[in-house]
């Protein structure tokens, strides 16, 4: 009998680990005293529990409201880098990374230029 609790127990708490759950969605504007039809969106994320992790897709945008970047996070780290463009709307080079490991090229927000570049690990 303890042995069918258990299973049952496992199976329960597993099968609720691998089930996506969605959250909350985010969006952050550039210009906090716009109007509400001038705002340009800024960042705006989409935050997923999944079990004991947290997952968040956010996508990030230039001033003058280009698409900027899509990453992935996964409990605050960086998973997964999607795409990242320049102000004209070209792919640009963000690096060699999967899994959460490899060279990422940061650029910075306001005119897309590198701002900084290192290894990611883990």
């Amino acid at each position: 009998m303890k042995t069918i609790f258990l299973v049952t127990a496992l199976l329960i708490i597993i099968g609720c680990k691998n089930q996506k759950k969605f959250e909350y969605e985010v969006k952050e504007y550039w210009g906090e005293n716009d109007s509400e039809k001038d705002k340009i969106l800024r960042t705006k994320y989409k935050v997923y529990s999944q079990g004991f992790d947290t997952i968040f897709y956010l996508t990030n945008y230039y001033e003058s409201g280009k698409l900027k970047s899509k990453v992935v996070m996964k409990n605050d780290l960086l998973i997964e880098i999607d795409l990242v463009l320049d102000t004209l709307g070209r792919k640009m080079k963000f690096g060699n990374f999967k899994n959460g490991n490899g060279y990422v090229i940061r650029y910075s927000s306001f005119d897309g230029f590198p701002e900084n570049e290192g290894l990611y690990v883990n």
